[in-house]
């Protein structure tokens, strides 16, 4: 147990970001959040908010662009969006903090 709290202390708020946006049930993260006391609640709101309100926000676009026979192709391809998605993020921020040529570290 202590093992999993130090775990999700780490990591836990990437772990609520990417529930909150896939379909890894959001809610158990939300608890474990609670039950390991996240240490910032303000990351802890801001990182739901923006990962519930990206998924839901994105879906709704979605559907205003291309109306509601998106819905189905979402329902079948969501895993692999989602999958996809999480790794442009990945790459984007493991680009990004990267050291820069001429920066001083």
């Amino acid at each position: 147990m202590k093992r999993a709290e130090e775990f999700f202390n780490r990591y836990g708020t990437w772990a609520v970001g990417i529930a909150a946006f896939t379909l890894i049930p959001y809610k158990i993260f939300t608890i474990a959040s609670g039950v390991f006391m996240l240490r910032n609640l303000k990351v802890f709101i801001t990182t739901s908010f923006l990962g519930r309100g990206g998924r839901f926000m994105t879906e709704a676009v979605l559907i205003m662009l291309f109306g509601e026979e998106i819905l189905s192709f979402l329902s079948a391809h969501f895993e692999l969006i989602t999958i996809l998605v999480g790794a442009a993020v990945i790459l984007f921020l493991a680009v990004y903090s990267l050291p820069r040529k001429g920066s001083r570290s």
